[in-house]
């Protein structure tokens, strides 16, 4: 039998602490995320909290209805909105009231719009077991809230990385939902949810990025909460709302 030389042993030792290492790493980001987290539901105040009523007014637009392919979404007026998500139920409620905000109207959407369209939408979720409840595409939304976003970090296995926009530095918290569906939100230096990111599935887009931005944050009964509000879905805005 050859023996292993000092060469093969010193090369085995490498990849035998490398292995070791990125354990280590791995359980330190976990841990990492873990204080992030713990620490932005307590200044939020989203750590005993079941349900989140909010509502507002602003602009939504109609996603994938544009007159041609590179034109933003088709614009509306919302003069009410709300969104109920029940946490403990796994259960969302939207309800808007939009009316014409273009004028020739260009695009699809419903347009044109005549009064005033109430349009109310339901959907249950799950943070974790997408099997027991709506489809991603159904119940991401939830998951995109500042509220949401640290509900299903705290319910999943989160991982932590730094990073810098514009200046500004941030916890990026990471998990994955249903193991299929990663979900990545941006925790400024204030403890504040500033921004949260995903991918849903799109008939026509593929795999659509959705991005929710988060600013001018209030303190609501103990809930701290963002007083303005913008999505896009597919690089075009989809909502714009002041709370």
């Amino acid at each position: 039998m050859q023996g292993v030389g000092a060469k093969g042993i010193m090369i085995r030792d490498f990849f035998l602490f490398a292995g070791i290492a990125a354990l280590l790493s791995s359980a330190a980001l976990a841990q990492d995320a873990k204080s992030v987290v713990d620490s932005a539901a307590r200044a939020m105040g989203v750590e005993n909290l079941g349900s989140v009523r909010y509502t507002g007014s602003g602009l939504n637009y109609a996603l994938g209805q544009a007159v041609n392919p590179t034109s933003p979404w088709p614009k509306f007026n919302v003069k009410t909105y709300e969104r109920l998500i029940d946490f403990d139920a796994g259960a969302m409620t939207q309800t808007m009231t939009r009316t014409q905000g273009e004028n020739p109207p260009r695009g699809g959407g419903q347009q044109p719009i005549v009064g005033d369209q109430t349009q109310t939408v339901t959907n249950g979720f799950g943070a974790s077991d997408l099997t027991q409840s709506a489809p991603w595409a159904a119940q991401f939304e939830a998951w995109v809230t500042p509220v949401g976003f640290l509900k299903g970090a705290l319910a999943n296995n989160a991982t932590v990385q730094p990073k810098t926009v514009a200046g500004k530095k941030y916890n990026v918290v990471t998990y994955t939902v249903g193991s299929k569906y990663k979900v990545s939100g941006y925790i400024d230096d204030q403890n504040m949810v500033g921004k949260v990111e995903t991918l849903v599935d799109n008939p026509v887009l593929g795999d659509m990025p959705v991005e929710a931005t988060y600013s001018e944050y209030k303190d609501f009964h103990g809930l701290k909460f963002p007083t303005k509000i913008v999505e896009t879905q597919g690089g075009f805005p989809v909502m714009d709302l002041t709370v």
